[in-house]
């Protein structure tokens, strides 16, 4: 098993017991799903949670060729309508002569990047009050910025995935689960998430309580990813202060407080329109089609590459690319001195 601190490893020093159930948890996520037990229903993404999240180890991000594609419509008052069949294009499909056509109607496309799941645990444990403090939805301070809670089903507080849609660690195995295997659940009173029938010939719930709760613990555990020693420190430090500086850090909150301590995600969890004036995307949750949860920059050295379709090769490039909200930012970066702009991005390559 990793150790403490390191890519893949735990975010804490485990029980004998607890490292168990780490590796359990690990070799779930490691797993190959097969037919048999229920794999596809009939649409899937992938045999395992593995086969999208492993750069660069496992747990880890995707390339663009695991993408995945949302799709949709608008209507003629111009608002978003999410297609019959679901926003999701699956990349495989059980039926045979089929493939996942889109609904006919649909205008709207958009590239979905296999983000990391490093810390996630630690992300949970930040107090509601404390992401919804940093919130400002109308700029009553007028820097720009308007960062919005996401809320989901039953007012919770969404934390995960691009669009702030999914509220816990439970949830969060529960809709991959069922929208990336396309496997069934068991039914849960206190969880909304993941598809508990479908109509194939293999017994529901296809996955099992224990193989589920091993996983999420495995998530729940797996640390933030170490900072990068390779940059030059003084360039580092240059780079950090230029990142607050240009505003970088309006979004990117350098860390929040919670129960285990300092959680250094660069990140304030909330939603920021990022797309330019008149894009068309995708709606989910509480998010517009121009707005995406802020992702933390933990792990970023290593996670190309970026912005939630992938489109980024460059840290340079992803800053460049930013829009909407983040457009005076944006100009304040393209604005410093060559020397500088390197000394910021030694910064983010240090994270």
């Amino acid at each position: 098993m990793a150790k403490v601190g390191t890519w893949g490893g735990p975010q804490r020093a485990l029980s004998q017991a607890e490292q168990q159930r780490f590796l359990a948890g690990r070799a779930e996520f490691d797993r190959d799903a097969t037919v048999a037990e229920g794999l596809g229903g009939p649409r899937f993404n992938g045999d395992s949670c593995r086969a999208c999240h492993f750069g660069p180890v496992v747990g880890g991000a995707g390339p663009r060729g695991v993408n995945v594609i949302r799709h949709g419509f608008q209507d003629p008052q111009g608002r978003f309508v999410p297609p019959s069949v679901g926003t999701v294009l699956h990349r495989m499909t059980l039926i045979r002569d089929s493939v996942n056509r889109p609904q006919k109607e649909a205008t709207i496309y958009e590239h979905r990047q296999t983000p990391h799941l490093f810390g996630l645990g630690l992300i949970e444990a930040i107090p509601a009050e404390t992401i919804l403090a940093a919130a400002d939805p109308k700029d009553s301070n007028g820097d720009g910025i308007s960062g919005r809670p996401s809320w989901v089903d039953g007012g919770r507080l969404g934390r995960f995935g691009w669009k702030a849609q999914v509220p816990s660690v439970a949830e969060f195995v529960r809709d991959a689960i069922t929208t990336e295997l396309g496997m069934t659940l068991p039914w849960s009173m206190e969880h909304t998430f993941g598809r508990v029938h479908d109509n194939d010939t293999v017994p529901d719930p296809e996955f099992g309580a224990t193989r589920m709760n091993n996983l999420g613990f495995y998530l729940s555990m797996l640390g933030a990813p170490p900072r990068t020693e390779t940059e030059d420190k003084a360039q580092v430090a240059t780079g950090e202060q230029a990142f607050m500086t240009v505003g970088c850090g309006s979004c990117h909150t350098p860390k929040f407080q919670s129960p285990l301590g300092p959680v250094r995600l660069y990140s304030d969890l909330l939603l920021h329109e990022i797309l330019p004036a008149q894009s068309l995307g995708i709606e989910e949750a509480g998010a517009n089609v121009r707005e995406f949860r802020t992702p933390p920059l933990w792990g970023i050295a290593r996670t190309a590459p970026y912005l939630h379709s992938g489109a980024a090769d460059t840290l340079d490039q992803a800053i460049r690319m930013h829009d909407g909200e983040s457009l005076g930012v944006r100009g304040a970066y393209e604005a410093l001195p060559a020397a500088t702009r390197s000394a910021l991005l030694s910064f983010l390559r240090s994270l």
